[in-house]
């Protein structure tokens, strides 16, 4: 028989973890500082590639920071999820033992 161990407070810290990561993605913007390597550079493709280059990679950041919050947002529902359902278990159990007892 398998067992699962939760540990509420891992989910917790888990879910810290995620919403800072996407915070900290979140505050990429590469493409704010690229019209002047384009303006540096007059008649070169490189320049317009730099500025393609960096719309993609915020699209990429913006991507992994909803993905980040979503993460994060499904674990703190695990963690709420897992301490309703042990605290009814255990009030569950406590009414059972009551009974048995003739309590």
């Amino acid at each position: 028989m398998s067992k699962v161990k939760v540990s509420p407070q891992l989910l917790k810290k888990a879910a810290s973890e995620a919403d800072q990561a996407g915070q900290a993605i979140g505050s990429v913007k590469m493409l704010e500082g690229t019209p002047s390597v384009a303006e540096a550079m007059p008649g070169s493709r490189s320049g317009g590639a730099v500025v393609r280059a960096a719309d993609f990679g915020d699209k990429i950041a913006k991507g992994m920071k909803d993905s980040l919050e979503a993460l994060a947002g499904a674990l703190d529902k695990a963690r709420e999820d897992y301490n309703a359902a042990d605290h009814s278990s255990s009030v569950d159990f406590s009414n059972l033992d009551s009974r048995l007892r003739g309590k």
